[in-house]
C-alpha cells in the first residue's frame, strides 16, 4: 500500500514541480543533474527486496515494516455471538510500524525527501484510512539523517527515516460444529 502510494506520488502529473520523478525503471543515471527541468528518477521500492542490487540506486525511497503486534481490544477477541447459529465474530487491531528510508548521496537531498514524504504520509493518511479500513495512521515521525558507509572504498550514503504507526483492523468469523452437521 505505502510504496503504491509513495510510487504514484513520485509520477505522472503528481511529481510536477519536484526534481525527482518514479518511473517504470526507475535506476537512476549518473548524468542526471537533478533539477526541476531535468528531474532524476527516484527508486521507490520494499526495503526488504530480494535483489540487494537494486538498492544502489540513489536518490531512493526504502519501505519496511516493523514488528506487528495484535491488540486484544475485548475478551477473546469476540465481537458478537449469533444465539440461534451460534456463529461468532471477533475483532482485533494491529499496531504496525511503518518506516519510509530517504536515502541519498547528499544529507541535504535526504531530509527534502523525507519531508516531502511525510506531508504526503500526513495529508493522504485519512484516504489510506478510507480506502484500506484502517483505524488510524499517527501523524509521522522524521529521524534525524544518519550517515552511512557499507566499505572502505564505498561513499557515504545518508539515510532519513519517516515512520508511522498503522493500526489495521482484522475481523473473521466461526460457525458452530453442531447446527452445520446437523443440517447435512
Amino acid at each position: 500500500v505505502f510504496i503504491g502510494a509513495l510510487q504514484e506520488r513520485f509520477s505522472g502529473d503528481n511529481q510536477a514541480g519536484l526534481p525527482w520523478y518514479w518511473g517504470e525503471h526507475p535506476t537512476p543515471e549518473e548524468s542526471e543533474d537533478n533539477s526541476e527541468e531535468a528531474p532524476r528518477k527516484l527508486y521507490i521500492e520494499s526495503k526488504y527486496s530480494p535483489f540487494p542490487d537494486a538498492q544502489g540506486p540513489r536518490p531512493g525511497l526504502f519501505v519496511g515494516r516493523g514488528r506487528f503486534q495484535f491488540m486484544k481490544l475485548v475478551l477473546g477477541h469476540r465481537a458478537e455471538t449469533n444465539i440461534p447459529t451460534r456463529d461468532q465474530t471477533f475483532t482485533t487491531r494491529a499496531v504496525v510500524p511503518i518506516t519510509v528510508d530517504c536515502v541519498s548521496r547528499e544529507p541535504g537531498e535526504s531530509e527534502t525527501l523525507a519531508d516531502i514524504v511525510a506531508f504526503f504520509l500526513l495529508s493522504c493518511s485519512p484516504l489510506l484510512r478510507e480506502r484500506y479500513g484502517l483505524h488510524d495512521i499517527s501523524p509521522p515521525e522524521i529521524s534525524e539523517p544518519q550517515p552511512k558507509k557499507d566499505s572502505a572504498d564505498s561513499t557515504y550514503e545518508w539515510i532519513t527515516t519517516v515512520a508511522v504507526m498503522v493500526e489495521p483492523v482484522f475481523t473473521w468469523r466461526t460457525r458452530a460444529d453442531a447446527p452445520v452437521l446437523q443440517d447435512m
